[in-house]
């Protein structure tokens, strides 16, 4: 089975919430970089509800990449801070 994961709002001010949908105990990473490849967030969790927000306030305005990492693979979504 894939990722699956949403993040809302896109665009987004000030703060993102990001849904991951894995098996419960799979492990996995946040990453989110600019177009640069700069990380601006990472964490490292172990699955339990998924649910996470993200501070952007202090993100520069334009394109980030968001990624989610398991041991099976990568998924990423284009994000629009304003």
């Amino acid at each position: 089975r894939g990722i699956h994961f949403s993040a809302y709002p896109n665009p987004t001010t000030n703060e993102l919430s990001v849904m991951v949908s894995l098996s419960k105990g799979e492990a996995y990473q946040i990453e989110v970089t600019d177009l640069h490849g700069a990380k601006v967030h990472y964490e490292n969790h172990t699955f339990t509800n998924g649910i996470h927000k993200l501070n952007t306030s202090e993100w520069n305005n334009g394109m980030y990449i968001l990624q989610v990492a398991t041991d099976k693979g990568t998924q990423h979504i284009k994000l629009m801070k304003k």
